[in-house]
């Protein structure tokens, strides 16, 4: 029995129920709140907070770029938040769960969300127009399933629900507008719309690097759609050539260009090893994990890491199973993308993009992540919608009409999808419930174990309600024990479950054995030494604290923090003044930086007059280590011109 007829089709009909099918899916997701990662990307940071005043520095700077790291170049996504920060600055930033059950009002967060949703409707629509593009001379249906079922995937509600993947959305979005444009060249033959491809290339890529998977993507439309080998070199060596640009563009407009990422066990074990059997079986696990999440996306979670991706044998099922799904399609696929079939450039889009994400040649940060999936899941779904209509014997080659258990299976497919974007959304909707719902589906996750421990950690010290203090007191030591049991390396889980237990419970003697572990681990690991000093003035080990600071201080000379912690330290035990400014006149001799140490000193003994001598002693040994420093040097001078010393008075005019 047939069902739908391609003549009675208004390709209008087919744009207007695609937008309103993914803000179905996806409205609920509007009201949503910050959530994992938005602190690093729009929540709070300086320059975005600028609006339109701070795309210069947006532009100049990496794009993670805090004291803590310094990373990426996507400007495109954070002039985009600028952008909604000159518009929408005087709505509140975002609300708590409380908050919102007394008064919900319309947040920056809110419209983030919106407009995360509008970029994903208005890519759907360019999907299908892409689509439909490539398969004109195929049955309608054809392009119209693959969109709808790319709609309704749930792996992408990561990708749409989360801000932060403000740069998934955009790459894509940018990816799609170029393809197109190359399709329109070398259909028209108009240079510009080779210059148009070329620019939104550029745009994707200023969006996210992983946009440079055009490189290889075009290649295979191209052969699949028969063009001339002229336009296909020069297509193919364009992009080549933009990509260069790119790369002394992003040289030439960040202003200070030092990558400060450091990636740990957690995140990935592969980043501490090199050996390629384990990298292949890790690849091949990951493969698994996505074919798994692509069939039946049910267990989905906003960070995996390590050890939910495990080390296993051969004698997996996983890893077998992989080798042989992936081998097998992949025979197939590279045999039906030579005879251009619809199958086989569904199998090379698959398979090619996901081939970059599985950790064979790059370790991934998480190890897997949802996200990543967002581009290869189109072959995905290429490729289910061509084997569905081959199942049910539909000539995809003809616009035939389609039989009613083909539109009841794919109705079926679409709810069971819709369903599981709906309630997924949820979880989304700000960080005690992403973090919550994750850390049941990924329990072996060290870092989903840490980012629910230290939301609640962050909870407890903001919140004023004494009793919802008391019931997550458990539960923050709870998961920080777990993190650390999953991974006996993660050093921060080990200093900050000590800094529960200190702060929390003021047992400082559990705590003291968590620093400890924490600065073994990590001996220049700035907040573990500072948590170890106050945890042996708490335990009145007076001397041991004193010692703890001076380590700070030799190891982070620069830092004024360091100093202002020690002074306070000496004065709440004046009995430790002396071995204190020995200890540190000591370790003054020894450090290679040792300015900020001597002009400590030298404020020792500034408001005394009777220790004069002292005071200029020491503060000439910190200009002797930085003949740069014009205020000291200033000082200096001043203080032998009044004490009328003619031969100081000449060494310092040299420096003025």
């Amino acid at each position: 029995m047939k069902l739908l007829n391609p003549k009675n089709l208004k390709l209008l009909y087919v744009y207007i129920v695609i937008f309103v099918f993914v803000f179905i899916l996806y409205s609920n997701s509007i009201n949503n709140e910050y959530s994992i990662d938005d602190n690093l990307v729009v929540e709070g940071v300086e320059k975005v907070e600028k609006g339109i005043e701070g795309l210069p520095l947006i532009f100049s700077t990496r794009y993670i770029s805090n004291k803590n790291q310094n990373y990426g170049y996507r400007p495109m996504v954070l002039s985009s938040f600028a952008l909604e920060k000159t518009f929408f600055k005087k709505l509140p930033k975002s609300q708590s769960s409380e908050e919102k059950k007394v008064n919900d009002q319309l947040t920056q967060a809110n419209i983030s969300h919106l407009i995360n949703v509008l970029i994903y409707a208005i890519s759907c629509l360019l999907l299908f127009y892409f689509l439909h593009s490539i398969f004109r001379t195929k049955n309608i249906f054809l392009p119209i399933f693959i969109s709808l079922l790319f709609i309704a995937h749930p792996i992408h509600t990561e990708v749409v629900s989360n801000i932060k993947c403000r740069d998934e959305l955009l790459m894509f979005l940018n990816t799609l507008i170029s393809l197109i444009c190359f399709i329109k060249f070398t259909e028209n033959n108009e240079v510009k719309y080779l210059f148009s491809g070329l620019l939104f290339f550029m745009v994707a890529v200023l969006s996210k690097k992983s946009a440079l998977a055009i490189l290889g993507i075009l290649p295979i439309l191209l052969y699949y759609s028969k063009v001339s080998t002229r336009k296909f070199f020069i297509c193919t060596l364009s992009l080549i050539l933009s990509s260069v640009l790119l790369f002394i563009f992003k040289k030439n407009m960040i202003s200070i260009d030092v990558v400060n990422r450091a990636f740990q066990h957690y995140e990935n074990p592969l980043f501490t090893k090199v050996d390629i059997v384990e990298k292949i079986k890790v690849s091949l696990y990951c493969s698994w994990h996505y074919l798994t999440l692509l069939i039946f996306p049910k267990n989905l979670a906003s960070y995996y890491g390590f050890d939910t991706i495990p080390t296993t044998s051969w004698a997996s099922y996983k890893l077998i199973g992989a080798t042989l799904f992936y081998g097998l399609f992949g025979f197939f696929g590279v045999k039906y993308w030579l005879k251009r079939n619809v199958l086989g450039l569904g199998i090379a889009i698959w398979f090619g993009v996901m081939l970059a994400f599985v950790n064979l040649f790059i370790p991934m940060v998480g190890i897997v992540a949802d996200r990543f999936a967002y581009v290869f899941s189109l072959g995905f779904c290429i490729v289910l919608a061509a084997l569905l209509m081959k199942i049910f014997k539909i000539d995809i080659n003809k616009n035939d009409s389609v039989p009613i258990a083909f539109i009841l299976t794919l109705v079926l497919i679409l709810i069971s999808y819709s369903a599981r974007v709906i309630i997924r959304n949820s979880d989304w909707e700000n960080r005690t419930t992403l973090f919550q719902h994750d850390v049941n589906v990924v329990p072996n996750s060290a870092k989903a174990h840490s980012l629910l421990a230290g939301h609640l950690y962050d909870s407890y010290q903001k919140n004023n309600i004494e009793y919802l203090k008391e019931n997550i007191k458990d539960d923050i030591i709870f998961h920080f024990k777990k993190a650390i049991e999953i991974d006996s390396t993660f050093i921060t889980s080990y200093n900050n479950l000590g800094s529960a237990y200190l702060s929390l419970y003021n047992d400082a003697s559990k705590g003291l054995q968590y620093f400890l572990k924490a600065t073994e681990l990590d001996p220049q690991y700035y907040e573990a030494h500072l948590n170890l000093a106050i945890a042996y003035e708490k335990l009145e080990n007076f001397d041991m604290a004193l010692a703890e600071y001076i380590k700070i201080i030799d190891l982070f000379p620069t830092t004024i923090n360091s100093f202002y912690l020690f002074n306070n330290f000496l004065k709440r035990n004046p009995h430790l003044n002396e071995d204190g400014i020995n200890a540190l006149v000591e370790t003054a001799k020894t450090n290679i930086s040792p300015k900020m140490i001597y002009l400590n000193l030298a404020n020792f003994y500034k408001k005394d007059s009777s220790n004069e001598e002292l005071f200029i002693f020491f503060l000439e040994r910190a200009f002797a280590a930085d003949t740069s420093d014009k205020s000291i040097c200033k000082s200096l001078y001043q203080y032998f011109f009044l004490k009328n010393n003619s031969e100081k008075i000449s060494y310092y005019q040299r420096f003025k």
